[in-house]
């Protein structure tokens, strides 16, 4: 009988490691992980790219909740957002893991190739950026992702899995993650009825999509650089089809990794970019809300281009554009 009992005792002890080494990989895996969804953390946030320390009380006067900026950069601090009762998506952790990456991956649409060492180096890089923001309470997510470095979709994906480590082990907050793919509007040559494809951003920064790697999924979606006001369909009515549904097809699920809309909310002259029309933004902002955005974020407030801009922080049409494209929104989001 007692060799039945340390058999009995054995199997139960291998039962319960099988039991803890399961839940931990879906923990740290799985679609009903510890990560507060996204669409609570980030439900009718309207913010902008880029706004000053001293501007954060004229954004939060126009409506604004969020700010898309570094967080380690001086044009934020904790103190001053927390004042404004704004919140903070740090956009500067994408650069922890961009510096990482080569620059001749961008050129390619294979998998970029990272060595062990460099990504050792970047995911120790996230846990130090981790343990800097730890009991800020105004940090509410981490960008990873900006434009098309590279197919880094691996690379991504074991970041995010890093963060999930880092939260486990020293009990810090689950932040979610935004990854923001662009590209440019669709366009109607002279004299012509129907709109066409711009280019084909999207299906190239869209290879970087992964569940696995991304909480929230950002889009900004401009007109393409012209000497002349450019005909485009600023309600993106194809386009965000198009788009929403390369997303299914690669496992996106807008329940629980929502959508965040970026409207072109700057212009650059002399560079042969030209800003949106007030009513062509607010156009574009209420697309976005109708095709299922939970939050707006336009680029930008302020940014640190050089020479003539148009921007949210020097252009009242602009805001004008803005805050009519919001006010709808806030209809879209009405509980029914």
């Amino acid at each position: 009988m007692g060799w039945r009992r340390r058999t009995n005792l054995t199997v139960l002890l291998f039962l319960i490691t099988l039991i803890v080494v399961i839940g931990t990989i879906v923990r740290l895996h799985g679609p009903d992980s510890t990560v507060p969804p996204g669409a609570k953390v980030f439900r009718q946030s309207i913010g902008a790219y880029g706004v000053p320390r001293e501007d954060l009380n004229r954004a939060r006067d126009l409506g604004l909740n969020v700010a898309l900026s570094g967080y380690g950069s001086p044009n934020t601090g904790r103190g001053e957002l927390e004042a404004a009762g704004m919140k903070l998506i740090a956009r500067d952790f994408w650069g922890t893991i961009k510096k990482g990456v080569p620059g001749s991956c961008k050129q390619s649409l294979e998998p970029c190739v990272i060595s062990h060492e460099v990504k050792s180096t970047i995911l120790r890089d996230v846990r130090a950026y981790l343990k800097g923001i730890s009991g800020d309470p105004t940090v509410i997510g981490l960008y990873i992702l900006d434009d098309y470095p590279g197919n880094i979709v691996g690379l991504l994906e074991d970041v995010h899995r890093e963060i999930r480590l880092v939260a486990e082990e020293l009990s810090l907050p689950q932040w979610p993650t935004v990854c923001g793919f662009g590209g440019n509007l669709d366009r109607r040559l002279p004299g012509t009825a129907t709109f066409f494809e711009e280019s084909t951003g999207f299906p190239r920064s869209l290879r970087n999509y992964s569940p696995r790697a991304c909480d929230a999924v950002l889009l900004y979606i401009y007109a393409r650089r012209m000497p002349e006001p450019p005909d485009v369909d600023w309600t993106m009515a194809a386009l965000l089809p198009r788009v929403k549904s390369a997303l299914h097809a690669k496992g996106w699920n807008s329940e629980t990794q929502p959508l965040l809309g970026t409207p072109q909310a700057f212009g650059y002259p002399e560079a042969g970019r030209l800003p949106p029309q007030p009513k062509h933004l607010a156009s574009q902002i209420v697309a976005f809300c109708e095709a299922g955005a939970v939050g707006i974020i336009p680029y930008a407030w302020a940014d640190t281009a050089s020479g003539p801009k148009v921007l949210l922080a020097n252009d009242p049409g602009l805001r004008g554009g803005l805050a009519d494209g919001i006010a709808t929104c806030r209809e879209v989001w009405r509980p029914r």
